[in-house]
């Protein structure tokens, strides 16, 4: 039945007269010995399927249910005979449910969208039904692929409310989570919710945090007490970290504990794991060891060997990476995986989200000081900060739904954290086709009178839910891939009595702006050191992803060139072929839809039963156009191209930083483009820098080389880094970001001594006198500027200490300012302030490899970098571009 025989599934019908279970009865074997009409096959373990008979009827619940036996019984017995599911779904652990008795079978959805079950109404009444779409994606009742849920995939993979429900197979449903499906006896469906996730009354603050407590440890030990060995990512990153010191507080020997670490692509995220296993509450707890990868097996590999999922989702980016991984842990004896999946969601989110429901149980106080707060931590403005937290309160389920239709129907210019809060993060709806645009709003406004908040949830916390299920399929991706393994993978913080611990608290007692994770500190408390808790940053992974898709890049493009997506109508390849391109050069990408697209072509191309054209998929409705794109300009082979004016590159191994300072940008640039850069430094026109490429490369294919060294120039002139009849090549050779630099930090939470009057005096002037600098033409204006008034007022060197006593100063002020004030303008600010005492200090500007991300910072003459502990660690990220 399954292409994948290792993964259990299930399949059948709710009666024995439909085609589709006569079609099933000889495969498998029957879930029970008298029910030929519902089957099971593939590589279940005993907890991950759990089946109760008795004379009032039947009960299978899959997943991790965490239940004892005993608890099983009782709840499934008591759930037969008052003919409600309550007790089944209240049970520990996070599973699907089917419930038969003499009236109704009842299929009844996990609360966090990890373990799908499939379904189809069919005419002569009842369902049929499976844990995977292959069975209604092959045989003779083969549905068709859904060209609108495949949109939705991949250009708003995060609107929860419109992929609700929906599969990639037409006419084909998925459970809700929290949702029964009820067939009754004579084939009559009904849907009904229970919610029970959700506490009422509501809890305090210390119950909550109990209760957190409680679940976890119980998830935790009952996991143990499965037999199986466990390892446990040890990220150094808060919510896998803290699952590991859970986890080796309920297990009687050392656990095994995985750190990855790319020396490739090194995080600070070692540094964490060093210090916390050094501490005294790590001693004999954890049997910890290193997996090393590098590039060559970062995201998106393997795009020609992996298997596509049984539905495409964004847990194909990650296959081949975990492939290795998986072995590696099944060579250390492993059996099940544990990871921090969902930890993010339920536990933070950002204060503009949830500070708007301040109105009834907070005072004014509260919240003037909570939204100065977080315009300190998110480097904004006090009134950027008001406009989003009054754009998310306005944002209800229906109004976003009407909003997203409009902005489908409307394309153009919006602001970026509209569009973020409308269509989810790293999402790309300019992907979709204009006739797909225009099929998705018109599905928007229908659906947008049939959502809205549950009556037991603030917006903010539904919020935090529907992402939570968004996320649901992809975790359940990857279990199926680790069952390939004979793996397990897990997480806590997808279990219902850990969501019900969370979601009783509304999200504004939840969170706060001041503690990072507030209600998981009072959880872990006694279990998870405090400086595992206290950690407020995560490393990002995104420069893996971006390797990932260059090493991939041939195979990307090849998608493209014969693109399913694009044969349904779905997308304008050559849209998406500029978005990639960009990320190609180092630009950041919308993760979210690059996964989802490269999943769907992947998947539909997986389709088995017959060729792509057989099926008739081909062609695209009538209606559909496909939209011409702008041709790239023309390159004059004999005209001489150099860096444009005010373009300032500085080199390093894997290629460069670009930054524009009459426009205050900048842009990555990969080692092809820098190549090119080169070439054109050493000649006089492009096509003797072509010459140059061919005996830089002797052995490639010169006819490929031409063409590809083409589509670098045409990035480069796109971007605006090169010019035509330019001479200029301000070209900064050998800049080493991997030095680690001398660092004095500003701890903004305590107080920094012997800070004095005169000392904020300064600061004060240098915020006000940098605002003005703002006015200037140009950025490179403002920096000229800024080097003037620095090189006429100032008599000696700052110290280290003094230069840590005035950036200081100036933090402390800019947290009263309504302006933003971010790395940037507190770092002018120190440099304008100690100017004015007569004191010399560097303003450094630089960028990130991966993805473009632009610093500031500043430096003693001996090049001590001087920043706050808020901001971005400068050693082995950042690559200085301009010292001024």
């Amino acid at each position: 039945m399954s292409s994948q025989p290792e993964v259990g599934w299930i399949t059948g019908s709710t009666g024995y007269h439909t085609e589709a279970a006569c079609a099933a009865s000889d495969i498998g074997e029957p879930l029970w010995p008298d029910t030929p009409h519902i089957r099971k096959g593939g590589g279940w373990r005993p907890e991950e399927l759990r089946t109760v008979e008795s004379h009032a009827g039947k009960v299978a619940v899959y997943g991790e249910c965490l239940a004892t036996d005993a608890e099983l019984r009782a709840a499934a017995e008591n759930a037969l005979r008052s003919n409600d599911p309550a007790t089944i779904t209240a049970m520990p652990g996070s599973y699907t449910s089917i419930i038969i008795n003499k009236n109704t079978t009842r299929f009844v959805g996990d609360s966090a969208a990890q373990y799908p079950l499939y379904y189809r109404s069919e005419k002569d009444g009842g369902i049929t039904f499976a844990t995977h779409t292959e069975p209604f994606r092959t045989g003779p009742q083969a549905a068709p692929p859904d060209r609108l849920s495949l949109a939705l995939g991949v250009g708003m993979p995060w609107v929860y409310e419109l992929t609700a429900g929906r599969t990639v197979v037409a006419g084909v449903s998925a459970i809700l989570p929290q949702e029964s499906v009820n067939v009754h006896r004579g084939g009559t469906i009904t849907t009904t919710r229970h919610d029970s996730m959700f506490s009422a009354p509501r809890l305090s603050v210390d119950e909550a945090a109990e209760q957190l407590r409680a679940a976890l440890l119980l998830g935790a030990k009952r996991r143990v007490n499965n037999g199986r060995k466990i390892a446990v990512d040890f990220s150094g990153g808060y919510d896998s970290t803290s699952e590991a010191y859970v986890f080796a507080s309920v297990q009687d020997e050392p656990l095994t504990a995985v750190t990855h670490h790319s020396p490739d692509m090194p995080l600070d995220d070692m540094d964490y794991v060093q210090k916390y296993l050094a501490l005294p509450d790590s001693a004999g707890k954890f049997d910890h060891h290193v997996y090393e990868y590098g590039v060559a097996d970062a995201m998106y590999g393997g795009l020609d060997t992996i298997t596509p999922g049984d539905v495409p989702d964004i847990s194909m980016r990650d296959k081949a990476c975990y492939e290795d991984y998986y072995a590696y842990l099944r060579q250390l004896g492993v059996e099940m995986h544990i990871n921090g999946v969902g930890g993010d969601v339920v536990t933070d989110m950002r204060p503009g989200q949830y500070l708007g429901h301040f109105k009834r149980p907070w005072s004014i106080g509260y919240f003037a000081r909570a939204v100065l707060q977080t315009a300190r931590t998110e480097k904004t403005s006090v009134p950027a900060v008001l406009a989003s937290i009054k754009r998310a309160d306005a944002l209800d389920p229906r109004t976003l739904l009407l909003q997203l239709a409009h902005v489908l129907h409307t394309p153009g210019t919006y602001d970026a954290d509209y569009i973020g809060d409308i269509f989810g993060m790293a999402t790309a709806p300019q992907w979709l086709t204009r006739a797909m645009r225009k099929e998705i709003a018109e599905y928007a406004a229908e659906r947008a009178d049939h959502v809205a908040v549950p009556g037991r949830m603030t917006p903010a916390d539904y919020r935090a839910y529907t992402t939570l299920l968004t996320m649901g399929p992809a975790q359940h991706g990857m279990t199926q891939h680790a069952a390939t393994h004979g793996l397990r993978t897990s997480t806590l913080y997808f279990d219902n009595d850990v969501l019900k611990a969370c979601f009783g608290l509304p999200a504004y007692k939840r969170m706060d702006p001041w503690v990072f994770k507030k209600l998981m500190g009072h959880a872990f408390s006694g279990i998870v050191p405090s400086e595992v808790t206290s950690r407020t940053t995560k490393s990002l992974y995104t420069r893996h992803g971006l390797e990932g898709l260059r090493k991939a890049r041939g195979r990307i493009q090849a998608l493209l060139r014969d693109s399913r997506l694009a044969d349904l109508g779905i997308i304008n390849p050559q849209v998406v072929e500029t978005t990639f391109d960009d990320g190609f050069m180092g630009a950041a990408v919308p993760g979210a839809s690059v996964a989802g697209l490269i999943a769907s072509e992947l998947w539909l191309r997986g389709l088995d039963d017959a060729s792509w054209d057989a099926r008739g998929y081909a062609a695209p409705p009538a209606v559909i156009k496909k939209e011409k794109p702008k041709p790239a300009a023309a390159l004059d082979q004999t005209a001489r191209y150099g860096t444009a004016p005010g373009v300032v590159v500085a080199t390093r191994a894997v290629g460069a930083g670009a930054l524009h300072m009459r426009a205050g940008s900048h842009v990555r640039l990969n080692q092809y483009s820098l190549t090119m850069l080169r070439a054109l430094q050493a000649t006089s026109t492009l096509g003797a820098a072509y010459d140059i490429l061919e005996r830089t490369y002797p052995n490639a294919d010169s006819t490929l080389l031409r063409t590809a060294a083409t589509q670098w120039m045409q990035d480069l002139v796109r971007h605006g880094i090169v010019a035509v009849h330019s001479t200029e090549f301000a070209i900064l050779e050998g800049q080493d970001a991997t030095e680690a630099l001398p660092s004095q930090m500003v701890r903004v939470a305590d107080n920094v001594a012997n800070v004095r009057p005169m000392d904020y005096v300064a600061a004060f002037a240098g915020l006000a006198l940098g605002r003005r600098l703002e006015r200037s033409k140009s950025f490179e204006q403002q920096m000229q500027r800024l080097g003037t008034i620095r090189e006429k007022l100032t008599r000696k060197p700052a110290t280290a200490d003094e230069a840590t006593r005035i950036l200081a100063a100036s933090h402390r002020i800019a947290m009263l300012a309504l302006e933003r004030a971010a790395c940037l303008e507190l770092s002018r600010a120190a440099v304008i302030g100690a100017a004015l005492r007569g004191r010399r200090l560097s303003l450094v500007l630089g960028t990130q490899s991966d993805p473009e991300s632009f610093h500031a910072w500043t430096e003693t003459a001996d090049g001590t970098a001087i920043r706050t502990d808020a901001d971005e660690q400068i050693a082995r990220v950042y690559q200085p571009l301009i010292r001024l």
